[in-house]
């Protein structure tokens, strides 16, 4: 694996940022800049009028309809699946807190290949390239957050102005993130002071 590579094959949405599993997925940004990006400047996503982290399942409900499948995750959340009703052709996955039936984030899987520009174009996004390490501390069965960090393992693509994020495989995204919350921390927060309560950690239902 080059230095502009990455393994993962999910992620979690924790209380603050990504919970990331390593897996299986490689993705290469070779021919793509590394940016910096601002944390402060993030927004929760929107789309269609949702907005993460503060719409609800009825206002997914209106939009959409009721989802093909819907499956509570081992993490406590409901996990609602659509498909085609997103910018693209493709999968899409919402993810509702089952008690204050706020929706917390949504995936879409696009069924046709769809570059990092396409992406940029579509969502009226500029996404930068940045790496995220993870957070050792706070590892838990294989999963935990992410910080930023300049040689960082993890490879995003990311628009926190816009709360998108991009994952990758190969030259084309995997799927698309719409976040209620940062992607991850500023800096490890391993090294704080006092450093961080660990917290159970649990992968999404199988798609």
């Amino acid at each position: 694996m080059n230095h502009r590579s990455f393994l993962v094959s999910g992620i979690v949405l924790a209380q603050f940022g990504a919970v990331v599993a390593l897996g299986a997925i490689s993705a290469s940004s070779a021919d793509h800049t590394e940016g910096r990006v601002e944390l402060k400047k993030f927004r929760p996503a929107t789309y269609k009028g949702l907005r993460f982290g503060s719409s609800r399942r009825a206002d997914v409900d209106r939009l959409f309809g009721p989802p093909a499948t819907a499956a509570m995750g081992e993490d406590g959340n409901l996990y609602l699946y659509y498909r085609d009703v997103g910018v693209v052709p493709g999968k899409i996955e919402l993810v509702v807190n089952p008690k204050s039936q706020v929706v917390l984030w949504m995936s879409l899987y696009p069924a046709a290949k769809v570059s990092v520009e396409d992406a940029s174009r579509l969502l009226e996004a500029r996404f930068v390239l940045t790496r995220w390490e993870f957070a050792v501390c706070m590892e838990e069965g294989g999963m935990g957050p992410v910080y930023l960090s300049p040689h960082g393992s993890l490879v995003v693509f990311y628009a926190p102005e816009k709360g998108l994020a991009l994952m990758m495989e190969g030259e084309h995204v995997k799927w698309i993130e719409y976040l209620a919350k940062p992607y991850g921390y500023e800096s490890d927060p391993c090294k704080t002071k006092g450093g961080p309560s660990n917290r159970s950690r649990k992968p999404r239902p199988e798609r």
